[in-house]
Parts: C-alpha cells; structure tokens; sequence
C-alpha cells in the first residue's frame, strides 16, 4: 500500500472526497492520523511548508495558519515538492494542513494591494503550481484536516486523490454564491473533479 506509512499515524477518521486516478491505491481507506507534535500548534512557529519522510510516502505539512495562497506560501510548496522528488524512497506525496485549515484560498487582503499586472502574474504563479501538481511524478493526495475554501479547494482538486475529515471542516466555493466567475483553467479542472450531481426541479 503506497500510503501505508501515513495510515500508521492516524488519528482521525477520513470520507473519500474526490478520487479522480481510479484505481492506483485500490481499497484506500485513511482513518486516523496524529500529526507530529510539534506541528499540531501552528500559530506558535515560524510559518513553513514541511517535508516528512515516512518510508514510501512523503507528507508536506502546510504550516502557513489559513495556508493561504501567498507568494512565500507558494515558493515554500514548489522547494517541499522538489524535495519530494528527490525522496528516493517516495511513491506518494501527501499534504495536509496544520491547526483547523487546509487552505481558504487567495490573500484577498493582500492581492488588494497589488496593481493589475502583479495580481495577473500572482494568478499565473497560483496556477502553475496547480499544473504541476497535476503532472507530477509521484501520486499525490490531499488529506484535508479541516477548512477548504475557493482557490485552497482547487489546490486540492490539482491532486490525484482527495480525502476529508469526517468530523471537522468546512468545503465551501463561495465565488458560486457571489455569482462570480472562476478562471478557466480552474472551472476546467473543477469540471474534471467534482462528481456531477443531477437535481430534479
């Protein structure tokens, strides 16, 4: 079992939320995970993205409080996933949050603050790290620990597998009750994710 590493520290119980690569770990089944101790209280450290080895698996630990989607948070992820790589033992990556958030997304504070070209090049960086999550290497899954919103759900959907807490977390797109519309890239790979769900009027 290419997580089984993983799956011997776990503490929480999980539900599949996407599954998108069918079929590479058959019967996947994530039920508790304990993080190591010194990241289970991300608010006093220094914030980081976090390589650890476990055997054939590789888990990024996303320690950026919300892990919002920053500069320094996305230049942190590429140096983890470089590291992954060059994890000899690695067949899997698995990232997931610290504290109560995977990710909530874009730094709305923060990107007010940019002119038009700097925020077009801080979308462009977004979704290259979206791009090579989806070509990368090794498998990948998202095991989001708690909440998951706009741009931090799409971080996950760039991976192959997706898998949620049972007990804690909110998954919430609210650009679809705002009525706004996402790049195309991103509703593409929305498309490509989310089950389609048939309601009858």
């Amino acid at each position: 079992h290419l997580v089984r590493p993983f799956l011997r520290r776990c503490r929480y119980s999980w539900r599949p939320l996407v599954m998108r690569t069918s079929g590479l770990v058959p019967g996947l089944k994530l039920q508790r995970y304990q993080q190591p101790r010194s990241l289970l209280h991300s608010e006093s450290r220094e914030q980081s993205v976090e390589l650890e080895k476990l055997g054939s698996c590789a888990v990024i630990h996303l320690n950026f409080g919300e892990n919002r989607l920053t500069s320094a948070f996305l230049k942190a992820f590429h140096e983890a996933l470089d590291e992954a790589e060059g994890y000899k033992d690695a067949r899997a990556v698995v990232t997931i949050g610290t504290g109560k958030h995977y990710s909530l997304g874009l730094d709305l504070e923060g990107m007010a603050c940019m002119g038009w070209s700097e925020t077009l090049q801080h979308f462009g960086d977004i979704q290259k790290l979206y791009a090579r999550l989806l070509t990368f290497p090794l498998i990948t899954v998202a095991a989001i620990n708690g909440h998951i919103y706009a741009g931090g759900a799409f971080l996950a959907f760039a991976q192959d597998y997706t898998i949620m807490r049972k007990d804690r977390g909110w998954f919430c797109l609210p650009e679809i009750n705002l009525k706004k519309n996402f790049p195309a890239a991103w509703l593409a790979l929305a498309k490509a994710s989310l089950p389609v769900i048939e309601h009858k009027l």
